[in-house]
């Protein structure tokens, strides 16, 4: 049966279990913004990998967002008994690899209701060699890099997510 296990990837504590495989998925390693918390969050997954357990991760590949972001996108989304406004407003801070994301949602109901969400994301980007780098300094060895969720797609400026597999060595 599959495990799930919810907390800080950079320190969370599962009191020696061990796993054949674990996910990073969804950015989610983008959310720790600098190296330190990368190599930490990384290092803690491969502690509780078995050997030869492996790391399957997504992240933003840099050469697209510097090149293709949009300061402001605007899309509908149609749902059963409402329609879904999403407004985001992204900033890049080049420097640190790092796009802050404000998020407008705005869900009109069928029914003339409507509700609203606002939230701030802020995510790292990184080059391949820096996440070949990073993952190498953790315990890990890099196994392949996909582009996006294709095994046969070749990476390239325009690959917006890039899987990783990982073995710990």
């Amino acid at each position: 049966p599959a495990q799930f296990h919810v907390g800080d990837m950079r320190t969370f504590d599962l009191a020696g279990e061990q796993f054949d495989a674990g996910s990073c998925l969804f950015d989610s390693i983008g959310y720790v913004r600098t190296n330190e918390g990368v190599r930490a969050a990384f290092s803690r997954i491969s502690q509780y990998l078995r050997s030869e357990g492996i790391l399957v991760f997504e992240f933003w590949h840099a050469p697209a967002m510097l090149r293709f972001y949009e300061p402001l996108r605007v899309r509908w989304v149609d749902a059963e008994a409402s329609r879904i406004l999403r407004i985001s407003n992204t900033t890049l801070d080049v420097a640190r690899h790092l796009a802050e994301v404000r998020y407008t949602l705005i869900e009109l109901g069928n029914d003339g209701n409507y509700q609203r969400l606002d939230e701030t994301q802020t995510n790292r980007f990184f080059m391949l060699g820096e996440m070949e780098e990073l993952i190498s300094e953790s315990g890990l060895e890099l196994l392949q890099f996909f582009s996006g969720f294709s095994k046969d797609a070749q990476i390239d400026e325009r690959t917006w997510h890039v899987v990783g597999v990982a073995r710990r060595t």
